[in-house]
């Protein structure tokens, strides 16, 4: 959670929270207006405790090229969480006539294209990405050897760890998938 309305009954920011609200501005990510409810996550028959602890977030330039950008609860059925959609104008910019199905591959095959230009971005080319990670994580061990790291030095780098980490494990996936 970012801030305090992001949880029922509280009313002061804390460390996580002002950790995690660096950590997405530092990514330059986009934290966009949830819509449908202000809590995805309810406990309790009355909701006495409640929070929204799922997000979706997306950088800049993603924003730049899709509109109208929104997340939306969905109904929940049986879980305590609440489902999240992404909408945005990908669909909409797409304006194909005919059969209901002709119009959905079309659309999809239009979402490709865009999701391949985006993908030879800095944003969605993992190997730029994961070079960035690296740089950063250089510049930080440079100066580990020079004195103890400051807090929030510490926190940004486990941060970048997990984040080396992830894009690690999503190009063992691709690997996996392209035999």
């Amino acid at each position: 959670m970012r801030y305090p309305s992001e949880k029922k009954n509280c009313n002061r920011i804390n460390k996580g929270m002002t950790d995690f609200s660096d950590f997405i501005e530092d990514l330059e990510l986009v934290d966009p207006e949830l819509s449908g409810g202000k809590y995805i996550w309810k406990k309790g028959d009355r909701h006495t405790t409640a929070a929204r602890l799922d997000k979706i977030l997306f950088s800049e330039e993603w924003e730049a090229n899709f509109r109208n950008i929104r997340q939306h609860i969905l109904h929940r059925v049986t879980s305590d969480h609440s489902p999240i959609m992404l909408q945005c104008g990908a669909w909409e910019n797409a304006n194909f006539i005919g059969k209901s199905d002709y119009v959905l591959v079309a659309k999809l095959k239009a979402l490709k294209e865009k999701l391949k230009e985006w993908s030879k971005t800095t944003q969605g080319n993992l190997g730029t990405q994961k070079q960035n990670v690296l740089k950063q994580l250089a510049e930080l061990e440079k100066i580990q050897e020079n004195r103890t790291l400051r807090p929030e030095e510490i926190t940004s780098k486990a941060a970048l760890i997990s984040v080396f980490e992830d894009i690690e494990e999503i190009a063992w996936r691709q690997r996996s998938r392209a035999v």
